[in-house]
C-alpha cells in the first residue's frame, strides 16, 4: 500500500519499501516518518513486484495503523490529492471492529471534525463487500463540515489504484473520484465531479495525527 497526500508538490509518501520499523515519509515536505501500530505488518506482495514490500493492515483490531504524527504539511490545504494502492480482502467491520474505515485521515473531534478523512463505505448497490465498495471524503473546513461519495462502486479483489482530488477554492464540482488497477487506466469514476461544500481545510494542529488506517 502507498499512500501520499499532494497540492502543488508532493507533501507526503510512504512507499512500504522497509523490511521493519518505523515507515519512511519520503516526500518533499518536513518529515512524518509513520510508526506502525502493534498490529500493522510489511508483505511482499506488491502492485506488479514494484517494490519490495507494502503495508500490511489485514490484522483485526483498533492497533493496526501508521501514526504519522500531527504532520504541519497537511493542515489548512486549499486543494489536494491523495492516492492510494489498495488489496482489500476483508472488512475490519466483519471482524468487530469499525464500520468507519478510514483509508488516509487527518481530522480532528466533534463538532467541527477539522480535516480531512478519505473512507471506504458501503457501496451504492449489492452488499459491502472487499469487491464492492465506494469511497467517500469527509472535510472539516473554514466553511463547515461536509463529505462527498463516489457515484461508482470500485470493484477491487485485485490491486487497485485510488485516488481523490478536492479543490476547496470552490463549493461545486470540486471532488473527483478515481480508480484503476495493474491492467486499467486510472479513470474519473462515473466521468463528473461531486460537490463538497467545505471551503479549505481547517487546521488541526495540536488535536489530530495524520494516519493510514485509522478508524
Amino acid at each position: 500500500m502507498t499512500a501520499f497526500a499532494t497540492g502543488q508538490e508532493l507533501l507526503i509518501r510512504y512507499t512500504f519499501d522497509e523490511e521493519s520499523g518505523t515507515a519512511r515519509d519520503t516526500g518533499s515536505g518536513v518529515s512524518s516518518d509513520g510508526i506502525l501500530g502493534p498490529g500493522a505488518m510489511r508483505i511482499d506482495d506488491t502492485p506488479g513486484d514494484a517494490s519490495p514490500f507494502a503495508l500490511d493492515l489485514r490484522e483485526p483490531g483498533d492497533s493496526v495503523f501508521v501514526n504519522g504524527g500531527d504532520s504541519v504539511e497537511v493542515d489548512t490545504l486549499e486543494s489536494f490529492t491523495l492516492t492510494t494502492w489498495l488489496y482489500l480482502e476483508g472488512l475490519n467491520a466483519d471482524q468487530g471492529g469499525s464500520g468507519n474505515v478510514r483509508l488516509i485521515a487527518k481530522q480532528g473531534p466533534a463538532p467541527d471534525f477539522n480535516g480531512f478523512s478519505w473512507n471506504l463505505n458501503g457501496p451504492n448497490a449489492g452488499e459491502r463487500g472487499p469487491d464492492n465498495f465506494r469511497t467517500g471524503l469527509f472535510i472539516g473546513g473554514e466553511e463547515g463540515f461536509a463529505f462527498a461519495f463516489a457515484a461508482e462502486d470500485a470493484f477491487a479483489d485485485e490491486w487497485a489504484f485510488l485516488a481523490v482530488t478536492y479543490d476547496g477554492t470552490q463549493l461545486d464540482e470540486n471532488v473527483g473520484f478515481y480508480y484503476g488497477d495493474e491492467g486499467t487506466e486510472v479513470y474519473l469514476l462515473d466521468d463528473f465531479f461531486e460537490d463538497l461544500a467545505a471551503g479549505p481545510v481547517a487546521s488541526t494542529a495540536g488535536e489530530a495525527d495524520f494516519g493510514i488506517g485509522f478508524t
